[in-house]
């Protein structure tokens, strides 16, 4: 009798545990990334370092400032801490692009949410201004082309 019961319950912690795995699924989110700048300032490498959680979870490749960028992270659905900053190098160095490295402005994307679809981030770092831009779709499926 006491081996039945352990078995039935056995079978039912695998059932729960399969039907939990089952629930968390991986989403994509995209980041795309544009500097706008007038002044005659460098045109210097840039790329954009995804934090999840406080862990490093993706960096694009490096490209000066006046051409469009992207990168792609995978993140397991379920509420998540997001930290995008932009690097930049200089003197061989990266180097986050903030007001605390002596730029003109942070160029950081905080964002902290339940992530359940698909994501799409565009950001826009206006130099002149001294503004961010920021635009963000989701989608339940894929989209068709990151940008």
């Amino acid at each position: 009798m006491k081996l039945k019961v352990f078995i039935a319950v056995a079978f039912s912690l695998i059932l729960f545990n399969v039907s939990q795995a089952q629930k968390v699924r991986l989403i994509t989110i995209t980041f795309k990334y544009k500097f706008i700048h007038e002044g005659e300032g460098k045109d210097i490498n840039t790329r954009l370092k995804v934090y999840l959680d406080d862990a490093v979870k993706g960096v694009s490749l490096a490209k000066i400032e006046s051409e469009e960028n992207h990168v792609t992270i995978e993140i397991p659905t379920g509420n998540h801490k997001i930290r995008a900053v932009i690097e930049s190098e200089f003197e061989g160095v990266w180097e986050e692009h903030t007001l605390l490295n002596e730029y003109s402005i942070d160029c950081v994307y905080l964002h902290e949410e339940n992530f359940t679809k698909n994501t799409r981030v565009e950001i826009t770092f206006d130099l002149e201004k001294g503004t961010i831009v920021k635009n963000v779709q989701t989608k339940n499926t894929s989209f068709n082309s990151p940008f």
